[in-house]
Protein backbone atom coordinates (compact mmCIF):
# COMPACT_ATOMS: atom_id res chain seq x y z
CA UNK A 1 0.00 0.00 0.00
CA UNK A 2 1.09 3.58 -0.64
CA UNK A 3 -0.27 6.98 0.31
CA UNK A 4 -0.09 9.91 -2.11
CA UNK A 5 -0.79 13.52 -1.17
CA UNK A 6 -1.01 16.49 -3.50
CA UNK A 7 0.55 19.56 -1.88
CA UNK A 8 0.40 22.29 -4.51
CA UNK A 9 1.54 23.02 -8.09
CA UNK A 10 4.22 20.33 -8.70
CA UNK A 11 4.38 19.30 -5.07
CA UNK A 12 3.53 15.74 -4.08
CA UNK A 13 4.31 13.37 -1.22
CA UNK A 14 4.45 9.62 -1.81
CA UNK A 15 4.67 7.42 1.26
CA UNK A 16 5.62 3.79 0.69
CA UNK A 17 6.39 0.97 3.07
CA UNK A 18 10.08 1.89 2.93
CA UNK A 19 10.25 5.69 2.76
CA UNK A 20 8.60 9.07 2.19
CA UNK A 21 9.42 11.00 -0.98
CA UNK A 22 8.61 14.70 -1.28
CA UNK A 23 8.77 16.14 -4.79
CA UNK A 24 9.10 19.83 -5.73
CA UNK A 25 7.51 21.15 -2.55
CA UNK A 26 7.28 24.95 -2.66
CA UNK A 27 4.15 25.95 -0.79
CA UNK A 28 1.10 24.60 0.96
CA UNK A 29 1.25 22.56 4.13
CA UNK A 30 3.64 19.68 4.60
CA UNK A 31 1.84 17.61 7.25
CA UNK A 32 3.89 16.92 10.35
CA UNK A 33 3.04 13.21 10.24
CA UNK A 34 5.60 12.79 7.46
CA UNK A 35 8.30 14.67 9.33
CA UNK A 36 7.64 12.72 12.54
CA UNK A 37 7.52 9.34 10.82
CA UNK A 38 10.20 6.77 11.59
CA UNK A 39 10.60 6.19 7.87
CA UNK A 40 13.36 8.07 6.06
CA UNK A 41 12.13 11.18 4.27
CA UNK A 42 13.78 12.55 1.13
CA UNK A 43 13.20 15.82 -0.72
CA UNK A 44 13.65 15.90 -4.51
CA UNK A 45 13.91 19.16 -6.47
CA UNK A 46 13.71 18.85 -10.25
CA UNK A 47 14.73 22.38 -11.32
CA UNK A 48 15.65 25.90 -10.27
CA UNK A 49 12.28 27.61 -10.57
CA UNK A 50 9.75 29.02 -8.10
CA UNK A 51 7.27 26.34 -9.12
CA UNK A 52 9.74 23.62 -8.17
CA UNK A 53 12.05 24.92 -5.47
CA UNK A 54 11.77 26.89 -2.24
CA UNK A 55 14.69 27.29 0.13
CA UNK A 56 12.23 26.69 2.98
CA UNK A 57 12.82 22.94 2.63
CA UNK A 58 16.33 23.46 4.03
CA UNK A 59 14.81 24.13 7.44
CA UNK A 60 13.48 20.58 7.73
CA UNK A 61 17.01 19.15 7.91
CA UNK A 62 16.16 16.11 5.85
CA UNK A 63 18.17 14.75 2.91
CA UNK A 64 17.63 16.97 -0.15
CA UNK A 65 18.52 15.96 -3.70
CA UNK A 66 18.35 18.94 -6.02
CA UNK A 67 19.25 19.98 -9.54
CA UNK A 68 22.93 20.88 -9.73
CA UNK A 69 22.16 24.35 -11.14
CA UNK A 70 20.31 25.49 -8.01
CA UNK A 71 22.47 27.96 -6.13
CA UNK A 72 22.97 27.23 -2.45
CA UNK A 73 25.46 28.34 0.16
CA UNK A 74 28.36 26.09 1.27
CA UNK A 75 26.62 25.74 4.63
CA UNK A 76 23.53 24.13 3.11
CA UNK A 77 23.51 20.38 3.53
CA UNK A 78 22.23 19.25 0.13
CA UNK A 79 23.13 16.75 -2.57
CA UNK A 80 23.47 18.20 -6.08
CA UNK A 81 22.33 15.83 -8.84
CA UNK A 82 22.45 15.81 -12.64
CA UNK A 83 21.37 13.84 -15.68
CA UNK A 84 22.57 10.24 -15.54
CA UNK A 85 23.13 10.10 -11.79
CA UNK A 86 22.07 7.02 -9.86
CA UNK A 87 21.24 7.23 -6.16
CA UNK A 88 21.10 4.30 -3.76
CA UNK A 89 18.93 4.91 -0.71
CA UNK A 90 18.85 1.67 1.24
CA UNK A 91 16.82 -0.76 -0.84
CA UNK A 92 15.75 2.04 -3.18
CA UNK A 93 17.43 3.01 -6.45
CA UNK A 94 16.82 6.43 -8.01
CA UNK A 95 17.70 7.22 -11.62
CA UNK A 96 17.99 10.87 -12.61
CA UNK A 97 17.12 11.89 -16.18
CA UNK A 98 17.17 15.20 -18.04
CA UNK A 99 13.77 16.29 -19.43
CA UNK A 100 14.58 19.87 -20.48
CA UNK A 101 17.53 22.22 -20.40
CA UNK A 102 16.71 23.16 -16.82
CA UNK A 103 14.68 20.21 -15.53
CA UNK A 104 15.12 16.67 -14.26
CA UNK A 105 12.89 13.63 -13.89
CA UNK A 106 13.19 10.85 -11.32
CA UNK A 107 12.58 7.12 -11.57
CA UNK A 108 12.37 5.57 -8.11
CA UNK A 109 12.63 1.82 -7.90
CA UNK A 110 11.83 -0.08 -4.72
CA UNK A 111 11.77 -3.90 -4.68
CA UNK A 112 7.99 -3.95 -5.27
CA UNK A 113 7.24 -0.44 -6.54
CA UNK A 114 8.29 1.96 -9.28
CA UNK A 115 7.56 5.71 -9.44
CA UNK A 116 8.11 8.08 -12.36
CA UNK A 117 8.12 11.78 -11.47
CA UNK A 118 8.26 13.63 -14.79
CA UNK A 119 9.04 17.13 -13.53
CA UNK A 120 8.37 19.74 -16.22
CA UNK A 121 8.35 17.26 -19.11
CA UNK A 122 5.16 18.79 -20.52
CA UNK A 123 7.11 21.91 -21.49
CA UNK A 124 8.71 19.92 -24.29
CA UNK A 125 5.43 20.29 -26.16
CA UNK A 126 5.11 24.04 -25.59
CA UNK A 127 2.90 25.56 -28.25
CA UNK A 128 1.34 29.04 -28.03
CA UNK A 129 -2.41 29.25 -28.36
CA UNK A 130 -3.47 29.65 -31.98
CA UNK A 131 -0.51 27.80 -33.45
CA UNK A 132 -1.84 24.83 -35.40
CA UNK A 133 1.32 22.97 -36.46
CA UNK A 134 3.14 20.79 -33.95
CA UNK A 135 6.88 21.19 -33.71
CA UNK A 136 8.18 17.87 -35.04
CA UNK A 137 11.45 18.26 -33.16
CA UNK A 138 9.70 18.28 -29.80
CA UNK A 139 7.71 15.19 -30.79
CA UNK A 140 10.94 13.40 -31.67
CA UNK A 141 12.58 14.46 -28.42
CA UNK A 142 9.62 13.21 -26.41
CA UNK A 143 9.63 9.86 -28.22
CA UNK A 144 13.36 9.49 -27.61
CA UNK A 145 12.94 10.32 -23.93
CA UNK A 146 10.13 7.81 -23.43
CA UNK A 147 12.24 5.17 -25.17
CA UNK A 148 14.92 5.79 -22.54
CA UNK A 149 12.40 4.92 -19.84
CA UNK A 150 11.26 1.67 -21.47
CA UNK A 151 13.91 -0.40 -19.63
CA UNK A 152 12.48 0.80 -16.30
CA UNK A 153 9.02 -0.61 -16.93
CA UNK A 154 6.72 -1.61 -15.41
CA UNK A 155 5.86 1.78 -13.89
CA UNK A 156 3.36 1.71 -11.05
CA UNK A 157 2.90 5.43 -10.40
CA UNK A 158 3.48 8.31 -12.82
CA UNK A 159 3.18 12.03 -12.11
CA UNK A 160 3.28 14.63 -14.89
CA UNK A 161 2.19 18.15 -15.83
CA UNK A 162 -1.21 18.82 -17.38
CA UNK A 163 -1.11 22.63 -17.31
CA UNK A 164 -4.07 23.90 -19.41
CA UNK A 165 -2.26 27.22 -19.98
CA UNK A 166 0.53 25.63 -22.00
CA UNK A 167 -1.30 24.96 -25.25
CA UNK A 168 -4.40 23.49 -26.81
CA UNK A 169 -2.70 20.11 -26.44
CA UNK A 170 -1.92 20.64 -22.76
CA UNK A 171 -2.37 16.94 -21.96
CA UNK A 172 -0.53 15.52 -25.00
CA UNK A 173 2.56 14.55 -23.01
CA UNK A 174 0.52 13.01 -20.18
CA UNK A 175 -1.39 10.92 -22.71
CA UNK A 176 1.85 9.78 -24.33
CA UNK A 177 3.25 8.80 -20.94
CA UNK A 178 0.17 6.72 -20.19
CA UNK A 179 0.13 5.10 -23.63
CA UNK A 180 3.85 4.37 -23.76
CA UNK A 181 4.73 3.54 -20.16
CA UNK A 182 1.36 2.10 -19.09
CA UNK A 183 1.50 3.18 -15.44
CA UNK A 184 -1.09 1.67 -13.14
CA UNK A 185 -1.80 5.04 -11.53
CA UNK A 186 -1.39 8.59 -12.78
CA UNK A 187 -1.40 11.87 -10.84
CA UNK A 188 -1.62 15.24 -12.65
CA UNK A 189 0.46 18.26 -11.65
CA UNK A 190 0.57 21.99 -12.39
CA UNK A 191 -3.10 22.34 -13.30
CA UNK A 192 -3.33 25.85 -11.82
CA UNK A 193 -5.51 24.61 -8.92
CA UNK A 194 -8.48 24.51 -11.28
CA UNK A 195 -9.37 20.82 -11.65
CA UNK A 196 -12.31 21.57 -13.94
CA UNK A 197 -9.92 22.85 -16.62
CA UNK A 198 -8.43 19.38 -17.11
CA UNK A 199 -11.79 17.59 -17.24
CA UNK A 200 -11.22 16.48 -20.85
CA UNK A 201 -8.04 14.71 -19.81
CA UNK A 202 -9.78 13.02 -16.89
CA UNK A 203 -12.59 11.85 -19.19
CA UNK A 204 -10.05 10.50 -21.64
CA UNK A 205 -8.33 8.62 -18.81
CA UNK A 206 -11.63 6.99 -17.85
CA UNK A 207 -11.61 5.30 -21.26
CA UNK A 208 -8.14 3.77 -20.76
CA UNK A 209 -8.57 0.53 -18.87
CA UNK A 210 -4.87 0.13 -18.02
CA UNK A 211 -4.64 3.23 -15.82
CA UNK A 212 -6.47 4.91 -12.96
CA UNK A 213 -6.12 8.69 -12.90
CA UNK A 214 -6.45 10.43 -9.56
CA UNK A 215 -7.63 14.04 -9.68
CA UNK A 216 -6.64 16.26 -6.74
CA UNK A 217 -9.37 18.79 -6.00
CA UNK A 218 -7.57 20.94 -3.44
CA UNK A 219 -4.23 21.42 -1.66
CA UNK A 220 -3.37 18.52 0.64
CA UNK A 221 -5.82 16.22 -1.09
CA UNK A 222 -4.67 12.80 0.13
CA UNK A 223 -5.21 9.42 -1.51
CA UNK A 224 -4.62 6.64 0.96
CA UNK A 225 -4.10 2.87 0.88
CA UNK A 226 -3.47 2.54 -2.84
CA UNK A 227 -2.78 -1.07 -3.74
CA UNK A 228 0.53 -1.66 -5.52
CA UNK A 229 1.29 -5.32 -4.90
CA UNK A 230 1.81 -7.11 -8.22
Amino acid sequence: MINVEYLDVFGYVIETELAIYVFDYTKGQLPSKYLLSKKPLYFFVSRDDVKHYSSSILSYRKPIFMHEEIKTSPQDDVFKIANGDTLFLGKTKVNVLQVSRQGLAFIIKEPNLSIFYAGDLNHKLWRPLGVEKEDLNTEILLSQFLERIEPYKPIDVALASVNPNISMNYDATARRIIQSLEPRYFFPMDFEDKPSRISNFIKWGDSVSSVKIFQPLYANHAFENIEVVK
